[in-house]
């Protein structure tokens, strides 16, 4: 039992960044991208993707990494957009088992500076829980932000910094949570067409290359894929895009730790 906890916090640990900001449904479709995406989710990967937002929204979903529930992820997140002020979300995910997990919640406002320039700012907290009564639970404080940049209909770049204090888990061992910063471009080549491409570096670790594409079939039907670097993956998926729901189906491929799916819904609260 204690080698499988071991080889289970070894795998976990290769998906470090997942336990800061779970790939939803859509982000793993599209190879984890979506720093300068401005679709509901994306405000995941960068909080001012929220600002873009019109409706009270909410979502919900799950991941599993390689179909091992001890590395799943839940997360649940609501958009609320006020006029002519900005919009104030607010996000909690969980990863991991009773004897290993990590929950965050966020509380992010994000505006608009100009009709081209949006901005937003999170404040985190974290709970680390090994279920050891001589490690026991952990809390930490930080905060993120990011902006995007609309160049025009077709292009807007993207901004996410998470961390930059690399706050203290644990005084055990001076255990911190690594600082990330994110860049990345979303290209519309069509009305239904989106190219996506991030580059993120995560402290300790190498920069990843991650992109994906997305394309929507009679404003009904979204079709995903994606890629990424360290680690390695390729994913795909699909989306059902109804007037107040969608939902969205994907997976991601690792050549020898398997498949990683993933479910999310979201709903529009308010739209007419």
């Amino acid at each position: 039992m204690r080698l499988s906890l071991v080889l289970i916090f070894l795998i976990g640990s290769i998906w470090a960044h997942a336990q800061y900001a779970p790939e939803n449904a859509v982000s793993l479709a599209n190879g984890g991208s979506g720093v300068a995406g401005d679709y509901f989710w994306n405000g995941m990967n960068n909080q001012a993707a929220l600002a873009w937002t019109e409706e009270i929204s909410a979502g919900v979903g799950y991941n599993t990494r390689f179909m091992l529930s001890e590395l799943s992820d839940r997360y649940v997140m609501v958009a609320i957009p006020v006029e002519d002020k900005g919009t104030f979300s607010l996000n909690v995910n969980q990863y991991g088992f009773s004897s290993y997990s990590l929950t965050k919640g966020g509380l992010a406002f994000s505006r608009f500076f100009g009709p081209k320039f949006a901005v937003a700012l999170q404040f985190d907290v974290f709970q680390f829980n090994l279920g050891d009564e001589f490690y026991g639970n952990h809390t930490a404080f930080t905060f993120e932000g990011g902006f995007q940049y609309k160049i025009n209909d077709q292009l807007r770049l993207g901004t996410h910094i998470f961390n930059p204090v690399e706050a203290e888990l644990s005084a055990y061992g001076d255990e911190r949570i690594p600082p990330a910063l994110a860049f990345g471009f979303a290209m519309n080549l069509t009305e239904d067409a989106v190219f996506q491409v991030d580059i993120v570096k995560e402290m300790y670790r190498p920069a990843a290359l991650r992109t994906g594409f997305s394309y929507l079939i009679m404003n009904t039907l979204a079709i995903r894929g994606g890629m990424q670097t360290a680690p390695f993956s390729i994913s795909g998926g699909a989306g059902l895009v109804l007037k107040n729901v969608q939902v969205d189906l994907s997976t991601s491929y690792h050549q020898i730790l398997g498949v990683s799916p993933a479910i999310s819904l979201m709903f529009h609260l308010n739209k007419r």
